[in-house]
C-alpha cells in the first residue's frame, strides 16, 4: 500500500510548515496579483475609448481639409455603454458622413458636437466625446479631443 499522503503531513505535525502569517502573506500576494491583472485588463478595455476619439479627431481634420467645415455626430451607438462589446452597426449617417467607423465592435459610445466659426473660434471648432463602463459599475469613463487638443481623460484613473 502506498502511503506517499503521509510525507505531506510531516511539516504539520513538525511545525516545518509554513506559519499561518507565512499562508496569509501568501493568499494575500495572490490575491493582489489578481486585482493587477484585472486593473491591466480594463485599462486596455478603456484604451479602446481613447484610440477611437483620436481617430474620429483625425477624421474631423480631414473632413474640414477637403470640405471646410465639421461634421456634427449624434452618440452611436445609442445604447448606453457597457462591459459588454456591442456591434457598431451601419445606421450612423453621421459618421458615415465623416467617413470614419471602427474595426470591430465598441465598448464605447461617441458623439461630435461642432462650434461655428467666430470670434472665440475662428475656423469653427469641435469636440469629440467619447464614454465608456467597461467594469460596468455605472461610472462612465470620459474622454475628448478638439481640434487645438489631443485627447485628454476626464475622469480619475481609478474610472473604467
Amino acid at each position: 500500500m502506498n502511503k506517499w499522503w503521509l510525507f505531506a503531513l510531516i511539516p504539520m505535525a513538525t511545525g516545518c510548515g509554513p506559519s499561518a502569517e507565512e499562508v496569509a502573506a501568501q493568499r494575500a500576494a495572490e490575491v493582489a496579483a489578481q486585482r493587477a491583472a484585472e486593473l491591466e485588463a480594463l485599462k486596455a478595455a478603456r484604451q479602446e475609448c481613447a484610440n477611437n476619439v483620436l481617430a474620429i479627431k483625425k477624421a474631423e481634420m480631414a473632413y474640414d481639409a477637403e470640405y471646410n467645415t465639421f461634421v456634427t455626430a449624434v452618440a452611436h451607438p445609442s445604447t448606453t455603454p457597457n462591459k459588454s462589446p456591442r456591434d457598431w452597426g451601419n445606421g450612423n449617417t453621421d459618421f458615415q458622413k465623416l467617413g470614419w467607423h471602427p474595426d470591430g465592435k465598441v465598448r464605447g459610445t461617441y458623439s461630435v458636437a461642432t462650434t461655428a466659426a467666430g470670434a472665440s473660434t475662428p475656423g469653427g471648432d469641435f469636440t469629440v466625446k467619447g464614454t465608456c463602463d467597461v467594469d460596468a459599475d455605472g461610472t462612465q469613463a470620459v474622454y475628448t479631443a478638439t481640434k487645438s487638443i489631443n485627447t485628454v481623460f476626464l475622469n480619475a484613473n481609478d474610472t473604467y
